[in-house]
């Protein structure tokens, strides 16, 4: 697969407003209009410096979309509860956690709203089953909460059903997020722009492991017959670390392979993070790319 390129939609000027102000302005854009989804390619959507919430998709994987948003707040403040659902290690699968409860886990490993996540990736089946679970509980959403759920109504991702229940749209499969990020944030991984890369790279990763079949085959088999049984526990704990649900093999695979194949920063990643000898994570990429049935050009 050729660089992509990809669809852009603007959200409303109410990001570069605050408070209340914000959530009022988004419900009086996005209760009035549908929103159209445009194409814009790979550099487009990373150069992208709007300071606004915009929509993408890429022709590649047009089943896929990309949130980009104004800046980490934003994002966090939409999604990191996305996250503590479906993939955080030691929060429920089957309620939403609270604000305090959260913040309380962000403590304990050490994050904050802002870096819990640089970037986020979610099968669209998983978007609806935040919503419905948080309509089924009575679960007081975020006003980013909202505001990405009526977007994401508006453009078709999701639609309600009569009964309030939401469901898939037809069309999209699976939405990836970037943000905009400040240096005050990046500290020891490099400059935000190398960062943000990064971070699109490695969220493309986890779209394109959701999509196609064949190369999500192929990331299992390399996981089986290609790294050693030490080498899938040393990946196992540094998922661990970073207090992921390894119990989940799926979600193991997904991202080893983002890591080996779409995260090319030593930052990030690398050798000693892994406790792998010296260059055996280069040896692991040229393997990785040698055999998959899809070529990232970058």
């Amino acid at each position: 697969m050729n660089r992509p390129s990809g669809k852009s939609l603007l959200f409303s000027v109410a990001a570069l407003l605050s408070g209340v102000s914000i959530y009022l302005l988004l419900l009086f854009f996005l209760d009035r209009n549908q929103v159209e989804i445009e194409e814009r390619n790979f550099d487009e959507i990373l150069d992208n410096r709007s300071g606004v919430v915009e929509i993408f998709t890429l022709p590649e994987i047009p089943t896929v979309i990309v949130v980009d948003f104004p800046d980490l707040r934003w994002q966090g403040a939409a999604l990191n509860r996305f996250a503590a659902l479906v993939e955080k290690r030691g929060l429920p699968r089957d309620r939403i956690v609270s604000d305090a409860r959260l913040n309380e886990y962000m403590r304990m490993v050490g994050a904050r709203a802002e870096t819990f996540y640089f970037g986020h990736n979610y099968d669209v089946r998983d978007i609806v089953r935040f919503y419905n679970i948080a309509r089924s509980q009575d679960v007081e959403l975020r006003r980013e909460e909202v505001a990405l759920k009526h977007l994401l109504e508006r453009s078709g991702v999701l639609r309600e059903k009569p009964d309030g229940v939401l469901q898939k749209g037809a069309g999209f499969e699976y939405m990836i997020s970037i943000a905009g990020i400040n240096q005050e944030y990046v500290g020891a991984l490099g400059s935000s722009i190398d960062l943000r890369r990064a971070t699109f790279l490695h969220e493309l990763g986890h779209a394109l492991f959701a999509t196609d079949a064949e190369y999500a085959a192929y990331s299992r088999r390399f996981w089986e017959e290609v790294l050693t049984h030490e080498e899938r526990e040393l990946f196992e704990k540094f998922l661990y670390r970073l207090h992921y649900e390894t119990k989940n093999i799926d979600l193991v695979v997904d991202e080893m392979q983002a890591y080996i194949m779409f995260t090319p920063s030593d930052r990030i990643i690398n050798d000693r993070m892994l406790g792998l000898p010296e260059g055996r994570l280069d040896e692991l990429r040229q393997l990785f790319r040698a055999g998959s049935p899809v070529i990232w050009d970058d």
